[in-house]
């Protein structure tokens, strides 16, 4: 997923800007959702660690690992997402 453009310029990590891409990362996959009508699955790789950023994922039904992502375990959440139940 494309990290989104913040207020004045790109999203580039720095300590204030690190949640906020994450965040904006997180709420941004309601928009595809809202535009279904149904819940899709999102896979989120971040290296924002903090109870927020983890707490906002679950809220909003984003799964999330942390980087740096073991191959084996993303393999294993993707594999979660795709054969997870249809409507």
């Amino acid at each position: 997923m494309a990290r989104p453009a913040a207020a004045g310029g790109a999203c580039r990590p720095s300590p204030s800007r690190i949640a906020c891409c994450c965040s904006r990362t997180i709420r941004a996959c309601a928009r595809p959702r809202a535009a279904a009508g149904r819940a899709l699955p999102a896979l989120l790789l971040s290296g924002d660690s903090s109870d927020a950023a983890r707490s906002l994922a679950r809220v909003e039904g984003v799964r999330m690992l942390l980087k740096p992502v073991d191959p084996d375990e993303l393999l294993a959440e993707l594999r979660l997402l795709l054969e997870g139940p249809r409507p």
